[in-house]
């Protein structure tokens, strides 16, 4: 959280300084949706795939000549899915096992964006951190020829060895940047983002270790907004 304080404080800066550079701030605000193709990253090499998820919320641009500050309160969805095989108690038939982990989380992202032809209408660059809060997740289980098992995730920083529903952190945080394109108060976007933070606790309740594989959010996501004026 502290490596957010001096981008926030640049952020504010700006905001100080473009009416005194006599540049009119615009303020609009308006919602957001669209979808998430997310995964995870893994620093032992073990490999997953991408899934689909949502993101939904509302989003606000504060924009002066062809710079724009972009924040958002955004519902998102994350996690990954893994294709495995398996078998089941002595018979040496291979199952196929699908595994797939979905994590629920309130975002907000802050970015900072230029426009080449102004912040109206055209195409759009931006980037900038993120931090997002786990509300809730599942991981699911699916073995051929057999019920769906799903699983609540625990959402703590230490991992409870009596508690056998798997463990996320409650925080994550990241950098994010793409493309996009805005019509009027049409705006369409592509965006990657990069997890700094890992999603695994790291110890148990006891201070003792649970495993040194990390794990680390990594996705894209395309979403469509419309934008209201409210500057008076």
């Amino acid at each position: 959280m502290s490596k957010l304080l001096p981008i926030s404080l640049l952020a504010s800066g700006l905001l100080l300084v473009a009416p005194a550079a006599h540049a009119q701030v615009k303020v609009s605000i308006g919602p957001v949706v669209g979808e998430t193709l997310a995964k995870q990253h893994f620093n032992n090499d073990f490999k997953v795939d991408y899934r689909f998820g949502l993101v939904t919320g509302a989003q606000a641009y504060l924009s002066w000549k062809r710079f724009a500050l972009q924040p958002a309160l955004l519902f998102s969805q994350k996690g990954y899915k893994y294709l495995s095989q398996t078998q089941l108690n002595n018979d040496p038939t291979l199952l196929d096992l699908t595994t797939k982990l979905r994590l629920n989380y309130l975002t907000l992202p802050l970015n900072f964006t230029f426009a080449p032809a102004g912040t109206g209408t055209g195409p759009q660059f931006f980037a900038g951190p993120y931090v997002s809060m786990l509300l809730s997740g599942s991981l699911e289980r699916n073995l051929s020829g057999q019920p769906d098992a799903s699983q609540p995730i625990r959402v703590a920083n230490e991992a409870d060895l009596f508690d056998g529903r798997p463990t996320a952190r409650r925080f994550e945080t990241g950098l994010q940047g793409g493309l996009g394109f805005r019509y009027e108060g049409l705006v369409l976007q592509a965006t990657y983002s990069l997890g700094l933070s890992t999603t695994r606790p790291g110890y148990n309740y006891l201070g003792s270790p649970v495993s040194t594989a990390q794990a680390y959010n990594r996705g894209f996501q395309v979403s469509v907004g419309y934008l209201f004026d409210v500057t008076r």
